[in-house]
């Protein structure tokens, strides 16, 4: 009977140490997987930070196509007044060439006269 106790003590024995190497080696591979979880967290973190940044950066250049929309629109205006303004004076330098065209013709009339009240 205390050879099959001291079997059954070093079969015991025996299956503690392969617990214990087991542990030892699962308790590793937890620490393992721990660390590449850190590591996907700080990527993950990473990731985070350039996707804030991202989007600051697209809001930014949102605001700047909005301002660049305004402007073209405010120069969009400017020219078409300007071209109205142009159309204006255009009309204005034809009233004006008529209106020396009428002189001259009424200059010569009247030179017409003087020389009938001179010669006379």
């Amino acid at each position: 009977m205390t050879e099959r106790v001291a079997r059954l003590a070093g079969e015991g024995a025996a299956r503690t140490e392969t617990s214990v190497r087991t542990v030892a080696l699962s308790r590793g591979e937890f620490e393992g997987i721990a660390v590449r979880a850190r590591e996907v967290a700080a990527r993950v973190d990473a990731i985070t930070g350039a996707s804030r940044e991202a989007a600051q950066h697209a809001e930014y250049s949102r605001g700047r196509m909005i301002e660049l929309a305004s402007l073209a629109e405010s120069a969009s205006a400017t020219t078409q007044q300007v071209a109205a303004s142009t159309q204006q004076t255009a009309a204005t330098a034809g009233q004006l060439a008529a209106s020396a065209q009428r002189l001259d013709a009424a200059a010569d009339a009247l030179s017409g006269l003087v020389t009938q009240f001179t010669t006379a």
